[in-house]
């Protein structure tokens, strides 16, 4: 389809981004509430903040599991 868009000459706009160099060292707490006051793109905003909320980890080795753990900053 991209292909296709450009063949037309029309213009498609995209961007790429690391999420987890983005996020590694933020607490996720005060990226949410600083997207909430400076992202006017509601869509953008919603989808950052849910891509972050409640978000759980657990480590597994040689198939002990460990129990789940809340993560506040970092990428899972």
């Amino acid at each position: 389809m991209v292909s296709e868009t450009m063949n037309r000459g029309c213009a498609i706009y995209m961007f790429y981004f690391d999420l987890e160099r983005s996020f590694d060292t933020i607490p996720h707490e005060r990226l949410v509430a600083k997207l909430k006051t400076a992202c006017n793109d509601c869509r953008i905003r919603n989808w950052i903040i849910n891509y972050l909320s409640k978000r759980k980890q657990r480590v597994v080795i040689t198939g002990e599991k460990l129990q789940w753990l809340d993560v506040y900053s970092d990428v899972p």
